[in-house]
């Protein structure tokens, strides 16, 4: 399988550290999605069709100048190669037993055009489209006071829309 290296190392910065639902410390790809939460917020996108579901984390560091990694899972091999196709670095994948939440579950299909209320997001959060993928413009939707937020943006030198799933904060009033 391959996959863009700067779509799969976003993925990866927006997975879990440490987290004792280890499940949620990798990326998840099934049928054409690769997502990646660490349970305040979700990244998802569209991927070539990939006919399994895996949950799967890399020992090694994605090369900064790698474009396209290819992931072997019966090697337990990611190989990451340059723009002329050259391997330029090689990561071992490490599968991830458990079963990944139904994401699904948490995403609205129908966002208000014009929220009404004040809604409160967490600003670390809201830096991770810029901070893991290179994105320098962003479109939010809101579903309501207590639902989930919707952002959807460009990677940097890819033209796929991700879209990240953000829960609002808690906020004393």
């Amino acid at each position: 399988m391959e996959i863009d290296s700067r779509l799969l190392k976003g993925m990866i910065g927006g997975a879990a550290k440490g987290d004792i639902r280890f499940y949620l410390n990798g990326v998840h790809m099934f049928g054409d999605i690769i997502e990646a939460t660490n349970g305040a917020h979700l990244f998802r996108a569209k991927i070539d069709k990939f006919d399994d579901d895996k949950i799967f984390s890399l020992i090694g560091n994605i090369p900064k100048k790698s474009d396209i990694t290819t992931l072997d899972f019966e090697a337990k091999i990611a190989t990451h190669r340059d723009f002329m196709h050259k391997v330029i670095g090689v990561s071992y994948i490490e599968e991830i037993d458990g079963k990944f939440p139904n994401t699904q579950e948490v995403i609205v299909d129908k966002f208000k055009p014009k929220p009404t209320k004040k809604f409160s997001f967490n600003p670390k959060y809201l830096a991770l489209p810029h901070k893991l993928f290179g994105a320098i413009q962003v479109h939010m939707q809101v579903a309501g006071e207590f639902e989930v937020a919707k952002i959807t943006f460009k990677a940097e030198h890819a033209g796929k829309d991700i879209d990240m799933y953000l829960m609002p904060m808690q906020v004393n009033r």
